[in-house]
């Protein structure tokens, strides 16, 4: 995978998810209060350590209001407002509870930080398309950061025998076979997916034990950080046809544009005179009504929801992962589908043309059918 094909809106999806994440942390200590540690599934680490003096808002504000101040600058980082300054503030809230001694050195507070800093040394360029590019550096960090998360959270020295279980009853075996896998895959990079897989398997299944709940769930964002673009990622797309004055579908269609990192999506507006040649016989009401996209791929024909998540499927990595609703029936998917086509001129605006194409995408939009004829022969 090269840096560039590492789109945007994952790491915007992985943001999102990282500010709700932390919001729930702090909703979580301001409920739970002093007796959040006491209650927590995982001991404090043996070692002992002391944050550097500095000014504490905790002297001066009640554990809720800390708590809340927290929730707020967490949704704030998820929503991308100044991502790098509310990333730090929550860190330095972070760092007061530890300080005021009202959380111990665990688990969750190292895994905690390293993941706010994570987010704190990202470019703020996630909403600057032409001048985004994800560091190669922080990739290989968030990769090294999950295999040490998951060494420290099998540590026979972090967690308590009953954790693992009659079928896991060695928690040192554990700890050798995910240190050595994860060591692994660091140096291989084509092989992380082994990995990842294995430890989105061991997080699974722990989320049900509900003393371990809060202390796992802010590895959540990172695996989502860290899917590879090309895992599952086919290497053919399909031919896509769209409403060409909507504006939720220019932004659907751009954002496909933008993730397509291989190129292989074609488009052309239901407007177009290709598409009257191409869509006829009984999807021809669909083609006049504008009211479906419609996808062509591998001689297979889809409309309605079946359309629009098996596009994002196709694209691979952590999109699969979202267009995997498209298994579910039509019945179910295409009622929520009518629903936002019948009302998305109204929220996302009517174009009163259709927009050309940059040159360097011309080739990739269909007008008529013999710039599909030079496309199939080039």
């Amino acid at each position: 995978m090269k840096v560039n094909d590492y789109s945007r809106q994952q790491f915007i999806l992985s943001r999102l998810i990282m500010g709700l994440v932390m919001a729930s942390v702090f909703l979580s200590l301001g409920l739970q209060g002093d007796s959040f540690e006491q209650s927590a599934f995982f001991a404090p680490l043996v070692w002992e350590s002391q944050l550097p003096s500095f000014p504490n808002l905790l002297e001066w504000l009640p554990l809720w209001g800390v708590c809340l101040l927290g929730g707020l600058f967490s949704l704030a980082l998820g929503l991308g407002f100044n991502r790098r300054f509310t990333s730090s503030f929550a860190l330095y809230l972070w760092s007061c509870f530890y300080q005021a001694k009202i959380m111990d050195l665990t688990f969750l507070s190292i895994g905690v930080f390293f993941l706010l800093l994570f987010f704190m040394m990202v470019p703020e360029t996630e909403q600057k398309p032409e001048k985004w590019k994800f560091p190669r550096g922080l990739l290989i960090g968030g990769q090294t950061l999950l295999v040490f998360s998951y060494a420290l959270l099998l540590s026979p020295f972090t967690l308590p025998q009953e954790m693992f279980g009659s079928a896991l009853s060695t928690p040192e075996l554990v700890f050798k076979f995910f240190m050595t896998l994860g060591l692994f895959t660091l140096v291989l990079r084509k092989k992380r997916y082994i990995f990842w897989f294995f430890s989105v398997a061991f997080l699974v299944m722990n989320l049900t034990h509900v003393g371990s709940f809060i202390h796992l769930w802010f590895l959540i964002p990172l695996h989502v950080l860290l899917i590879d673009p090309s895992w599952w990622r086919k290497n053919h797309g399909g031919l896509l046809f769209y409403d060409g004055s909507c504006g939720l579908c220019h932004r659907f269609v751009k954002f496909l544009i933008e993730v397509d990192w291989l190129r292989a999506f074609q488009f052309s507006p239901l407007q177009s005179e290709f598409a009257a040649a191409k869509i006829t016989g009984e999807l021809a009401p669909l083609r006049e009504s504008l009211e479906t996209v419609i996808y062509l791929r591998n001689g297979e024909v889809l409309t309605h929801g079946k359309a629009a998540f098996n596009a994002l499927s196709d694209l691979g990595g952590v999109w699969t992962m979202v267009g995997v609703l498209k298994i579910l029936p039509s019945s179910v998917l295409d009622p929520f589908y009518n629903l936002v086509a019948r009302h998305r001129l109204k929220f996302f605006g009517e174009l009163d043309y259709c927009p050309l194409p940059v040159p360097e995408l011309k080739e990739r939009f269909i007008e008529t059918e013999a710039e599909f004829g030079e496309d199939s022969q080039a």
